[in-house]
């Protein structure tokens, strides 16, 4: 009987000892499971910051560049503009009864036009300007210049309440706005370019649309990268990287809608 007893009482350690190990090994699979999981957020989450110093790498370059150029036509290109046709019109009221008098007051209208132009671009350029002006402005003043250069038929719309976005934030959405109306007016054959913006209470919704060839979304990926397509998948690349989301809709032969969807900050969402 004692020896049944013995048996039984050293099977129930046996039993025990294989549980307590079985325990152990759960525990610290659990325990390396976690560490992994904590090592590929902590990967993901560098990755991430990688790639939002890249971007915002690439937005100041962007802005110094542009501001540069900004520069260069106002100091440089608008003042020579304006004495060339400051000197025919000299010419012009000296030759009145001139043969060359009609060519040269057409080289002067000709003259102011581009003098309007060249402002406008500056303008558009100016990033100090623009952050006083706001995304609705420089949006709209955007699309006055393809208008005047391009001959593009252009409607811009806004709803809502507008509210403040942040000034690097309203940057980037310029910026991301300038290159759909860019590979717009580039690249799909458009004659037509939409602005619609709306302030909704959770979400700053930005959609551009255009009336050109469209694209086929499942060929993005083997476009090449100055194309139109592939222009807009750069877009929505960048402002996931800001917890936006970019929506493109797209098919031959029926033009193409970009939503670009960015968090009202500190909505929560």
């Amino acid at each position: 009987m004692v020896e049944v007893f013995q048996e039984t009482v050293l099977s129930s350690n046996s039993v025990l000892v294989i549980v307590l190990i079985g325990l152990i090994a759960v525990s610290l699979g659990f325990i390396l499971l976690r560490r992994q999981h904590r090592r590929q957020q902590a990967q993901q989450r560098f990755e991430a910051f990688r790639e939002r110093e890249v971007l915002r790498s690439q937005l100041e370059i962007q802005d110094h560049t542009l501001l540069q150029t900004h520069l260069e036509l106002q100091t440089h290109l608008h003042p020579r503009l304006a004495q060339t046709r400051a000197r025919l019109e000299t010419l012009a009221e000296q030759w009145i009864e001139s043969p060359e008098r009609p060519a040269l007051t057409e080289a002067v209208e000709m003259l102011k036009q581009a003098e309007e132009e060249v402002d406008r671009l500056a303008q558009s350029l100016d990033r100090n300007r623009g952050d006083e002006w706001g995304l609705q402005k420089r949006l709209s003043l955007e699309l006055e210049r393809a208008r005047h250069l391009g001959g593009f038929l252009t409607q811009f719309q806004c709803i809502g309440q507008p509210y403040a976005l942040g000034e690097p934030n309203e940057t980037l959405l310029f910026r991301l706005a300038q290159e759909l109306l860019h590979n717009a007016m580039t690249h799909s054959g458009a004659t037509q370019l939409t602005v619609h913006i709306d302030f909704d209470p959770e979400n700053l919704i930005l959609i551009i649309t255009d009336n050109g060839r469209g694209f086929d979304p499942d060929a993005v990926a083997q476009q090449s990268p100055d194309s139109l397509s592939s222009g807009l998948e750069r877009v929505r690349q960048r402002i996931q990287l800001v917890q936006g989301e970019c929506i493109l809709n797209s098919q031959p032969g029926w033009g193409t809608r970009a939503e670009i969807r960015f968090p009202r900050p500190g909505s929560g969402i």
